[in-house]
């Protein structure tokens, strides 16, 4: 049997069962000025630049003030970036971080899902 979830409801569904919850924490980062200085040990300007440019935009995950992601999907959709302000994980480490591994879910469908577009 097929179940047809909307978005609100799945949102509602983390929220509730999960304790999860991204609503208004994802920005998009488009240039390297938008990226907190915290970063500026894991990934050098030059090379934020360089993956704006050649990948896209980049998004700031803040979970609370002592987590926050950015995340990057690459332009050809089989690679990503993902780090913290201590260094490089992959989606599934952070998804289990958040107790959500076991949906299935990618860190693109939470960007769908979660980001706002700008204000």
């Amino acid at each position: 049997m097929k179940y047809i979830v909307n978005q609100s409801k799945f949102k509602e569904f983390l929220r509730n069962k999960f304790n999860f919850d991204l609503t208004g924490k994802i920005k998009m980062i488009t240039n390297r000025y938008q990226v907190p200085s915290s970063f500026d040990g894991i990934i050098p300007t030059d090379r934020v630049n360089y993956l704006l440019n050649n990948h896209g935009p980049m998004y700031l995950i803040t979970m609370n003030k002592d987590a926050v992601y950015i995340y990057q999907q690459h332009i050809n959709g089989d690679d990503h970036l993902m780090f913290d302000e201590d260094g490089w994980l992959t989606d599934r480490e952070f998804m289990n971080m958040c107790g959500i591994d076991k949906l299935g879910l990618s860190m693109n469908e939470l960007i769908d899902i979660y980001f706002e577009g700008e204000e």
